[in-house]
């Protein structure tokens, strides 16, 4: 590839990170991961059995079928469910025990899931707050889903507490997935997946939860995950702990301990995590695209640990740590001893991970046994503080195509040939929180060992001719990413007027425990109508969700909007100077005063309807004078205030507008003074006017209106057309009909 072809890969590839995986607060995990729906396991077939007490519950549970969906109304459940045993689903049709509403179905008390010899069961969307020693519990089951649960039991101090427990003979394929662990003080672990006395539990996932807040403990015993026991960590697992977030989950120094064989810890977040990955017993496990993320300053941030034979661990990536990345440190016990010792590190092989800015690279020997037949190859190592390298002690280890770069304070630490560690800049540029590989990168195409198993890289893009360090430099679409979860939320303020709901935004700014901001949806609470009835400042809080657990989860940080009231636009008539009441009336020669009151005119569009007429309202305080002349009849005025979101308040004032004789001789002053009437016609229309008003006296009404039919003519007489203005013609003859309807019988 052309170096300007992977130039625009670098710029493309950063643009897809940064608006669709990055923003996990924002993007549905399953976008990234692919989208697994708990609606369609239930199978055809099956009841939907809703439950409100635990009573019900347990009935449910004893008489519950293959297909049947057990649905816990919103509530807190406060006491014993039975035990579960020999209850079986199946693969199409499984028994679903499920929250109406993920987290409103609260177990509490001695409430808790205890299941042995049962398969085929999905325990979906429960917040478990129980005070027990174990808040979930598989005795000898398989096939069991646990998901989009909220696991924070209450503890019981001084013993061990586990929220969940999967254990005994013929455990496997069970899945943990879209959970939340949280909020653990006591020994025991968050998850802990055994077995029998024999054979560690087998083939089990554990997939897109978020572990949080493990609080340090006194001591072992507080791992956030442990797979395996020492007792039977010989035994092989094919446990797959994958696409995780841990922060903060420092229990002890191991936060995830793997005690069997053959298990994979893949494309997990551990973001200010003091303890390691440690492959503590066992042997040939995968660790590989994983991130590990520290912001430099928690003290003991540490990446992987290993003890045992046959480990592979690549297209990691190390940011930050204030202890040190990787550390193969040998053994205390060779290839025979107790189990529950130190095993010397066998063969292991790490190879394209990209180590930056770690207080310590990689720490290679230290026990008694020092690492033997180790590959270190193709990793890049950059920092401007500590210690790249730190060899103790190894045997016949493999030094091939490594890249260091120490800057500032830092130092290399050992002295290698080129070949095996070649003292160059990398050329890494900032994407994100991570470091990609630039155009000009030394490391591009230049990786020594072929290392077949691995195959694409820590954004999950295939490696061809392989680049060195955790990223191939690649136009392939983006797979994989660091998770993060929502750190704050940008305060909202909004401006809205008396009377008209605020138009609160469907989206808030959150910043992310990434560092990078992006917009989220949010769902505000109701607001009462008299929050806003008046000028004043109140406050809405909103929920936001989490997408770590496939958004099922409402985010511990709440959205806050501050709604600030201005007064309502508001409006007058006035006649002669003086204010028309509502329902008040005036004859038409008089002069009519519009005036409107405006303090936000940035905020609102304002007009004001009458008569089908429209008059926009430009200013804060505006006026306009209005011609009623001609326009007898009951009227109504709105003054219609319209905010940016299309949200209207609507003010209106009615009133009625006559006329009489000497209103319309007022009229005819008028458009003389004005030169809108003349003679000849001046003087016709005002002897009829005369006319009318002299049988009018007399009670003559219908020769009245005669006269006033003469006084239309005049006006319609197309010889005079000239002397008389449209305006005037207009609403002269408006009133001349209206004293002609009055008077004729």
């Amino acid at each position: 590839m052309s170096n300007m072809r992977k130039s625009l890969a670098f710029v493309m590839t950063v643009m897809v990170i940064i608006s669709t995986v990055f923003v996990l607060g924002t993007t549905d995990i399953n976008t990234v991961y692919g989208a697994d729906a708990i609606s369609t396991l239930s199978g055809p077939g099956g009841n939907l059995l809703p439950v409100s007490t635990i009573s019900e519950l347990n009935s449910a549970i004893a008489s519950a079928q293959p297909g049947d969906i057990i649905e816990l109304a919103d509530g807190t459940y406060n006491g014993t469910i039975n035990s579960i045993s020999g209850k079986n689903g199946t693969a199409d049709r499984n028994i679903i025990i499920r929250a109406k509403n993920v987290d409103q179905a609260v177990l509490a008390g001695p409430a808790k899931f205890d299941l042995s010899n049962c398969s085929y069961i999905t325990i979906e969307g429960m917040k478990i707050t129980s005070s027990v020693t174990v808040g979930i519990k598989l005795n000898s089951c398989n096939n069991i889903r646990i998901t989009k649960c909220r696991l924070r039991t209450t503890e019981k101090p001084g013993v061990d507490n586990k929220y969940v427990l999967i254990q005994g003979a013929n455990s496997h394929h069970n899945r943990i997935d879209r959970n939340i662990f949280e909020e653990k003080h006591e020994m025991g672990q968050m998850l802990a997946i055994h077995g029998s006395s024999t054979q560690v539990s087998q083939y089990d996932v554990v997939e897109l939860n978020y572990f949080k807040n493990f609080y340090p403990g006194t001591g072992n015993g507080y791992e956030t995950i442990r797979v395996g026991l020492s007792g039977i960590s010989m035994s092989s697992g094919y446990t797959i702990i994958q696409n995780n977030l841990f922060e903060n989950t420092d229990g002890e120094n191991e936060c995830i301990s793997l005690k069997a064989c053959d298990l994979t810890v893949r494309y997990n977040t551990f973001r200010n995590v003091s303890g390691e990955c440690t492959s503590r017993h066992g042997n040939r496990h995968s660790v590989y695209g994983n991130y590990f993320i520290s912001d430099g300053v928690k003290a003991n941030t540490a990446g992987i640990r290993a003890f045992g034979q046959d480990h592979k661990y690549y297209n990691n990536v190390f940011i930050g740590l204030t202890g040190t990345a990787i550390v193969l440190n040998g053994g205390a016990v060779d290839t025979s001893g107790p189990l529950n010792g130190h095993w010397r590190q066998y063969r292991a092989e790490v190879a394209f991970n990209t180590i930056i800015d770690c207080a310590k690279g990689l720490t290679l020997g230290g026990k008694i046994y020092p690492p033997i037949d180790t590959k270190i190859a193709d990793n890049i190592f950059q920092g401007s503080t500590g210690t790249l390298f730190d060899e103790i002690s190894s045997e016949n280890t493999l030094w091939q195509g490594n890249t260091a770069y120490a800057t500032g304070s830092a130092v290399v630490g050992i002295s290698k040939e080129p070949s095996e560690i070649n003292v160059i800049d990398p050329q890494l540029a900032a994407s994100g929180e991570l470091y990609r590989l630039s155009g000009t990168s030394p490391a591009i195409d230049a990786a020594s060992g072929t290392y077949s198993y691995v195959t694409d890289d820590m954004d999950g893009q295939p490696r061809t001719i392989k680049d060195i360090g955790a990223d191939e430099y690649s136009t392939a679409p983006v797979t994989h990413a660091p998770l993060a979860a929502i750190q704050s939320i940008a305060p909202v303020n909004i401006d809205t007027v008396a009377g008209i709901a605020p138009a609160l935004p469907d989206t808030v700014s959150a910043t992310y425990t990434s560092g990078s901001t992006h917009s989220t949806s949010v769902l505000w609470d109701p607001i009462e109508a008299g929050k806003y009835a008046q000028e004043g400042t109140f406050t809405v809080y909103g929920t936001v969700y989490d997408s770590i657990c496939d958004s099922a989860f409402k985010s511990d940080v709440t959205a806050v909007a501050t709604v600030k009231v201005y007064p309502a636009p508001s409006f007058s008539l006035e006649v002669n100077g003086n204010s028309l009441p509502d329902k008040g009336s005036f004859e038409d020669y008089l002069p009519l005063k519009l005036r409107v009151w405006n303090n936000t005119p940035e905020l609102l569009s304002t007009k004001v309807v009458i008569m089908d007429s429209v008059i926009p309202v430009t200013s804060n305080a505006f006026e306009a004078d209005l011609d009623m002349a001609g326009k007898t009849g009951t009227w109504t005025a709105s003054l219609i205030t319209c905010d940016k979101a299309g949200n209207t308040l609507e003010n209106t004032l009615q009133f009625t507008v006559t006329t009489g004789i000497s209103s319309v001789r007022q009229l005819i002053e008028r458009y003389k003074v004005a030169g809108e009437l003349q003679e000849p016609l001046l003087t016709q229309i005002t002897n009829s006017l005369d006319q009318a008003e002299k049988f009018i006296d007399k009670g003559k009404s219908d020769q009245a209106a005669k006269h006033m039919e003469d006084f239309i003519k005049h006006l319609d007489n197309k010889a005079h057309a000239d002397k008389v203005s449209t305006r005037a013609k207009e609403a002269l003859i408006n009133d001349a009909n209206y004293f002609i309807q009055a008077w004729s019988h």
